[in-house]
Formats: structure tokens, sequence, C-alpha cells
């Protein structure tokens, strides 16, 4: 009889033991599943609105770079004549050109960028009731613990499929601010030196002209 009350009570012990550490596990799997979500959240909302954000504003600075050079290419003589306000040769004329082509590419480029990396990124929710329906079955076999390890697992591949396309759309972001940074830098060099050289042009034009008020030749004198 007492060994029976033994065997009873330690069968009670193993039972409450077990089922204090699948409640243990449970909360566990409620704590990573709230943190893939939260992860999931970050990868597919915060960064990619972080990432349209940075790409929005290096398209403003495309524009504004590109309506600066076509402004200074309208002051050149192969645009307005030998009225122009800037005094450039071929090569300066040349290179504006180029600065005001990469714009244009870099904002083609930059809206290109602002598409969807990709299409076939999975649904780890696709179905909320399907999941308490696996979980929760009608012949009493309950699988609350599977149906969570299943949910955790689709939440990995979205996680890892957000973050595969993140990356992706971050080295295009690179591509896209490097080549506005070449296009800023030969612009400001074409401007530098288109500015320069009419300076300088004006100032000898000016030396020039005083030079020839001051000495009015012998015929003048006579």
């Amino acid at each position: 009889m007492e060994k029976q009350q033994a065997v009873q009570e330690e069968s009670k012990t193993e039972g409450a033991s077990n089922t204090s550490r699948e409640a243990e596990l449970n909360a566990y799997l409620d704590e990573a599943l709230k943190a893939a979500r939260d992860e999931r959240k970050l990868w597919a909302c915060d960064m990619h609105n972080v990432q349209l954000s940075q790409i929005r504003q290096s398209i403003y600075i495309s524009a504004t770079i590109g309506f600066a050079v076509a402004g200074l290419i309208v002051l050149t003589p192969y645009w307005s004549g030998q009225e122009a306000a800037l005094r450039v040769g071929p090569f300066i004329f040349s290179t504006l050109c180029f600065a005001l082509a990469a714009c244009v590419g870099t904002f083609i480029y930059g809206a290109f960028c602002l598409r969807g990396e990709s299409s076939t990124i999975p649904l780890a929710d696709a179905s909320y009731v399907d999941r308490v329906d696996s979980a929760w079955a009608d012949d009493g076999n309950h699988r609350v613990y599977e149906s969570k390890v299943e949910w955790l697992t689709a939440l990995d591949e979205t996680i890892r499929e957000h973050r595969e396309a993140t990356h992706r759309k971050g080295k295009k972001i690179r591509t896209l601010n490097l080549a506005i940074l070449c296009a800023a830098v030969v612009a400001a060099v074409g401007a530098a030196v288109a500015f320069s050289t009419t300076l300088l042009e004006k100032y000898v034009d000016q030396r020039a002209a005083e030079t020839t008020v001051g000495n009015p030749g012998p015929l003048s004198g006579s």
C-alpha cells in the first residue's frame, strides 16, 4: 500500500514537473515569436521606409545639381551665342554636358530604385484561422507547441527574405550615391573653371581696353 502511494506521489511529481517545463517552453516560444515579429517589422517596414527616404533625398539632390548645371549650359556661347555670360571652351562645355547627363542618369536610376526588390517574400501570417485550427484540433490532439514552432519557422524565413532584400537595395543606394557624388564633383570642377575663365578673360579685356585708352597711338597726337 505504501509502495503504491509512493508510486502515485512520484507520478504526480513527474507530471507536475512536465507541466512546469511545458509552461516554461511555451512562455519561451511566446517571447521568441514576439521578438521575431518585431524583427520582421524592423526589416519589412522600418528599414524599408528609411531606404525609401534615402532614395528620395538622393533623387532631390540629383535633380538640384542637374538644374544648376543646365543653367550653366544655357549661359555658355554654345547655347546663347557670342553674347553669352560665360566664356568657355569646348572641353569645359563637354564637362558640363557630361555632368548633366550623369544627373539625369542618377535621377532615372533613383526612380528605378524606388521599386520593390522582390515579389516572392513568403507571408508568415498567411492565415491565423488555420494556425488556430492546427493548434486546437477537434479530436483533442492539441498541437500548440508544434504550431508555434511552425509559425516561428515561417517568421524566420520571412525575416531572411526581407533582410536579403534590404541588403540588395542598400547596394543600389550606395551605387546611386557614388554616381551622384561623381556628378557633383564634375559639375563643381566645370563650374569653377567656367567662372574662372570668364573672369580672367573679362579682366584681360578690361586691361587691354584701359591700355588702349591710355596710349591712343601716334596718330592721335599729331
